[in-house]
């Protein structure tokens, strides 16, 4: 053992160490939770633990590293005018390479040369290209340098290690090449997209111009005009299955997937069309190079060995560039244990004497920012409208008040005067989930971000991705809808606590105000470098073998809950449409798996499962969401009537009859009544039919809730409300905001979930089948594409392509029609400055042009 390790395991081993630690932890402890008894360290203890903290910080081990940096952030409110303090932690961060934190020190002191010198020479090396003022520290200059040159590559940190950034500096270098790739990036959701689009056009805007790449963000092309640019996307799974259905679109050399370790959250099928995706982009073009990122993965390599992908190419770290502090308040047994690197200590505050979650958070959170988390959308928005009525204050700063008063004056153009977001806001409160419209998201996301809000309640949009750190996060549930949180969902999380060149450290609290939540505490909170993953694929075909080869004969499937029923259905027909590749040669990751297992009888049903399906390969794999059979019922449809065309295309004439004609046809040849539980209502299908109609013809989301509002009041119907945590039936009342507020988020969600999902994906494959049978030429209109942006405005769905929201689209469109010049129905010209000068400076509409055109 080299000595600077054995001086570092000895420090951190030694009894007087702990002593002063604790001192430390504790007098953090009382001045958080206002204590009185507020016991600071001597100045000889302060010497002391400096020198141990000094000591740490020379090790390569990270667990002695993050000590290191914690003391430093411990110590900082209480002795930062201390001289040997100022140089002590200068020396820290400057051996930790922590050049973020360093800038946030209003000083600069003087150390030895030799030290200097080791700055200088960091600073040179980390300094990152395309990014002024930027430098990586230690651990991400080590990860940059793997990175650099690899075909297949898989890193996992901290939530806080910057895993965005990082993917955006390789995305930097990549744009640089001689033999310049088109890029992909997988995030998991549609509220992530647009989100990581906006970082890319900002932080390499000048990269973008000088090397001539365009920016998507959907999977299809139209309206854009590429030439001999490069593309860099940024899509859902989804998309990029649909992307990938075009054999006329640019190849994908290069795969980023962000928040990889979604490919093991067993409860979710999303993780299966992640797989999916990923294998499709694979099977395309065999020599992509593909790389994972993901959040406290002790075993990154489990990625790379799903695709049959080199393991060594990994990076693992979960050295820290903020501190965390972790604290559990429980309410019912009057207690907060402080978890510390040794032990837990535990308190009993007078804060507690409250009892009440939205007290306790105010008391702890003055003139910081806050993300509260909550396990729904309901808990999220009642627990935001509370905590506004008791405890908001209105916004002081004319500046941020005009920002509030313009987010508030989109509210009501674009949702509904009624919507309480606009009472939330008045009082520096907001919510954030991902069904919310994305021009609400994104300026909900902006406020936050620049502080203008201070308290962001949420669901686990947080768990997604959506980068929205924070100096305190509060946790109230230790679930994600009604599922248990794992280990891995809860460090994500819990890793947004601290905000990376803002603040030394962050908070997390995790409060029981609900008697039967946070029961296991531990188990979530200790060992977080043993999150050891196993990807949904894999651990099915090794657990539920059985129920597959059930799912694939069509026998019922026992024992198991809902989600575990349409993974193992969703497995057996990837499976199904797999083996259609084994007369060639080629063999999916997931039949190569089968056949390690010596699993030959699964094998030869899945093949005489599709031995009799005539539906094209390309269209089977692009959409295996789609059981086989629902295929071929609808592609045998097509065949039968491809000599009346009209019978089959979908109409020009988008209408209400039309639609409902379209969604009744679809009821039949797709089998609905079995295969859709989400559309096996056939009486529900005239409501979805209006609903599609409206949408499709551009009516905005206002006036879709002004309709259902004026329909539900008019004919006395009914909608559910929670009572005591229970859903009842109640007759809907015009002025009762709590009415309104859920008819408009459940319609929100019936355009998002069924009609831009569920409905969407059987229009877009049902047009793919017409293009193979009667040609693209002649296969008539693609109503998937006016459901995707609710327009049928070519003009429209092109903006939205360079990821304007709908709104914003519809409205420079309508408004200013005179500075888009578009050719053959594709955009060749945006007259941008002329745009600019134009709108507001503080409306929603210019930011978004300055983002993304």
């Amino acid at each position: 053992m080299k000595v600077l390790e054995r001086l570092a395991k000895d420090a951190y081993e030694d009894k007087y160490f702990k002593e002063l630690y604790d001192k430390a932890n504790e007098l953090l402890f009382n001045v958080l939770f206002q204590e009185q008894n507020i016991h600071p360290l001597s100045q000889k203890e302060l010497i002391h633990i400096l020198r141990f903290c000094d000591i740490l910080s020379n090790s390569e081990e990270a667990k002695y590293r993050n000590l290191s940096y914690k003391i430093i952030t411990l110590l900082h409110p209480f002795y930062e005018g201390d001289s040997f303090y100022k140089t002590v932690s200068t020396a820290v961060l400057n051996k930790l390479g922590n050049f973020p934190a360093l800038e946030l020190l209003e000083y600069q002191a003087q150390l030895p040369l030799d030290r200097e010198m080791e700055r200088e020479i960091k600073k040179v090396f980390h300094k990152i290209d395309n990014f002024e003022g930027m430098f990586l520290t230690d651990h991400q200059f080590r990860l940059y340098k793997k990175l650099q040159n690899s075909n297949s590559f898989s890193f996992s940190g901290p939530t806080s290690m910057g895993k965005s950034f990082m993917m955006k500096i390789t995305i930097a270098d990549l744009m640089k090449k001689d033999n310049k790739p088109n890029i992909a990036i997988i995030v998991p959701t549609r509220a992530l997209i647009h989100q990581f689009a906006a970082e890319i056009k900002s932080e390499l805007y000048g990269l973008i111009e000088e090397h001539g790449f365009t920016i998507i963000t959907s999977g299809n092309l139209e309206g854009i005009e590429i030439g001999d640019s490069k593309l860099i996307m940024i899509l859902t799974p989804e998309r990029l299955l649909a992307y990938l259905s075009d054999d006329s679109y640019p190849v994908i050399d290069t795969l980023f997937i962000d928040e990889a370790h979604k490919l093991a959250q067993g409860q979710d099928k999303r993780s299966v069309t992640l797989y999916t995706a990923i294998e499709r982009a694979i099977y395309v073009n065999r020599d992509i190079q593909i790389l994972f990122a993901s959040p406290n993965v002790t075993n990154p390599e489990v990625f790379l060995q799903l695709f049959n992908r080199n393991t060594e190419q990994i990076f693992y770290s979960n050295e820290s560039p903020v501190a965390q502090q972790l604290f559990y308040i429980d309410i019912f047994e009057g207690k907060v244990v402080h978890y510390t690197d040794y032990e837990s200590k535990t308190y009993r505050p007078e804060i507690l004497d409250e009892k009440d979650g939205l007290s306790i958070i105010n008391s702890l959170s003055k003139d910081k920012s806050n993300l509260i988390y909550c396990n729904s959308i309901r808990h999220t928005v009642e627990k935001a409208i509370q905590f506004s009525e008791r405890f908001g204050v209105k916004v002081t700063s004319q500046k941020e008040n005009e920002k509030i008063t313009e987010a508030i004056e989109t509210i009501k153009k674009t949702v509904h005067p009624d919507y309480f977001l606009i009472d939330c806001l008045k009082r520096g409160v907001g919510y954030h989930f991902g069904n919310l419209p994305q021009v609400i998201r994104h300026n909900i996301e902006a406020l936050f971000k620049e502080g203008v809000i201070k308290y962001l309640f949420c669901t686990s949009t947080l768990l997604e991705g959506v980068n929205l750190p924070a100096k305190n996060v509060f946790i109230l549930q230790n679930k994600n809808g009604k599922r248990k949180f794992e280990k891995v969902d809860f460090w994500n999380l819990a890793g947004r606590a601290g905000r990376l060149k803002y603040e030394l450290s962050g908070n997390i609290f995790c409060i029981r105000e609900e008697k039967n939540s946070w029961k296991k505490i531990d188990d979530l909170i200790k060992n977080k470098e043993q999150i050891l993953l196993k990807p949904t694929v894999s651990s099915n075909i090794e657990t539920k073998i059985k129920q597959i080869e059930a799912a694939i004969e069509n026998k019922n499937i026992e024992k198991s809950t809902v989600s575990e029923r349409e993974i193992i259905h969703y497995l057996a027909n990837i499976i199904s449409i797999d083996t259609i590749e084994l007369p060639t040669g080629y063999k999916t990751p997931i039949i190569q798996k089968l056949l390690d297992r010596n699993e030959k009888e699964i094998l030869e049903l899945a093949q005489n499962r599709v031995k009799n399906i005539t539906v094209p390969k390309n269209i089977l794999k692009s959409n295996q969401l789609i059981d086989v059979i629902q295929q071929e019922s609808a592609y045998q449809d097509i065949l039968e009537n491809k000599n009346v065309p009209k019978s089959i295309l979908f109409p020009n004439a988008v209408n209400y009859e039309n639609c409902l004609a379209v969604l009744e046809n679809f009821y039949t040849i797709y089998q609905w009544g079995e295969y859709e539980s989400k559309l096996k209502n056939k009486e529900a299908l005239r409501y979805f039919a209006l609903l599609m109609n409206k949408w499709i013809n551009g009516t905005s989301l206002n006036e879709l809730i002004s309709d259902r509002i004026s329909y539900f009041s008019t004919n006395r119907k009914n909608i559910f409300e929670y009572k005591n945590n229970e859903r009842q039936a109640v007759r809907f009342i015009k002025g009762n905001k709590w009415h309104v507020n859920t008819l408009i988020n459940d319609l929100i969600r019936e355009i998002e979930e069924i009609l831009r999902f569920h409905i969407q994906k059987y229009v877009n494959h049902y047009y793919l089948m017409l293009q193979e049978v009667l040609g693209k030429n002649n296969a008539g209109t693609n109503w998937g594409n006016f459901i995707e942006y609710g327009t049928r405005s070519s003009a429209g769905i092109t903006l939205q392509n360079l990821g304007l929201s709908r709104h914003v689209a519809d409205y420079l469109i309508r408004n200013y029609p005179q500075y888009f010049k578009f050719k053959d129905g594709r955009l060749i010209n945006i007259r941008k400055n002329r745009l600019l000068e134009e709108l507001d400076e503080n409306s929603i509409e210019r930011q978004e042009v300055l983002l993304f055109l």
